[in-house]
Parts: C-alpha cells; structure tokens; sequence
C-alpha cells in the first residue's frame, strides 16, 4: 500500500481506499458525526445532573405594596418550578405575577390559587408580588420541582 494512500477499515476489513484529499462535503459529515457525539455525551451528562421533581417548596411571602420578586433557579435545585399553589392567608388582595409582572392574577384574602405548567414550554422561574398601596398580606406557596 502507498505511503500516501488512507485506507477505510470496518472492524479490521479494508473496506475502500479513498484518496489523499478528501471531498469537503465526506468532512461535513465526519465533523457533523463528532459533533453529534459529543452532544449526546452532554445531554447524558446533564440529565444526570438535572434535578427530577418531587420536591414540594413550602415558602411565605409578606406582600407589600411594593413589587418584590423571588426566584427558584438561583439555589439548589438550580430548577424552575412545574407547578405551584398559593394561598392568600392575609386579610388583604395580593396581586402575582409568574415570570412577568405584565401578567398578573389576583388572590382575595382566604383564597387559593393553582398555577400548573407540567405541559409548558416556560415553567415558573420567578414569582412577582404586590398589594395595593399601603396594605399588606401574607401568602403561602408551595411548589413542587
């Protein structure tokens, strides 16, 4: 076999000699083929690392009439909630906002309130909360991961 020659085996069988040079379009696909690979070794990698539900995050908010915000991929578990549910324990109506402050619910005082996004492409990241001017209220929400 010629020095200069690349040879393609299968399993120890020669299966074509190709020549010295390469066509553009067989080292697209032989790069596309690495990428590819390395891909899939990342997304096993993180599925593995990906926290996987079940937990249920039990928190209470003190509504003000100040927007505040609080947010749950900034600590373990590094997730965004699929669903959560609020209970308004105050005496006052708090106003929340999942993700955006532009879109709004309201919970009136012993009122409860459902948000699932099992199904959505945009789960609950962060949750905005206010009252009206100069009252304050209590909100419990538990979340589950």
């Amino acid at each position: 076999m010629p020095e200069n020659e690349i040879v393609i085996y299968k399993r120890g069988q020669e299966v074509t000699k190709a020549p010295k040079r390469l066509p553009p379009e067989l080292l697209q696909i032989i790069m596309l083929d690495d990428i590819q690979v390395a891909l899939s070794k990342l997304n096993e990698h993180n599925k593995k690392e990906e926290f996987q539900g079940g937990l249920i995050d039990e928190r209470n908010l003190e509504v003000t009439d100040r927007v505040q915000s609080m947010t749950f991929i900034g600590d373990w578990p590094f997730a965004s909630l699929i669903n959560a549910f609020f209970i308004n324990d105050g005496g006052k109506t708090a106003y929340i906002g999942i993700n955006h402050t532009d879109e709004y619910f309201t919970i009136k005082p012993g009122e409860t309130r459902t948000v699932d996004r099992a199904g959505a492409e945009e789960r609950i990241a962060l949750i905005f909360y206010w009252s009206d001017n100069g009252e304050t209220t209590s909100v419990r929400v538990n979340g589950e991961y």
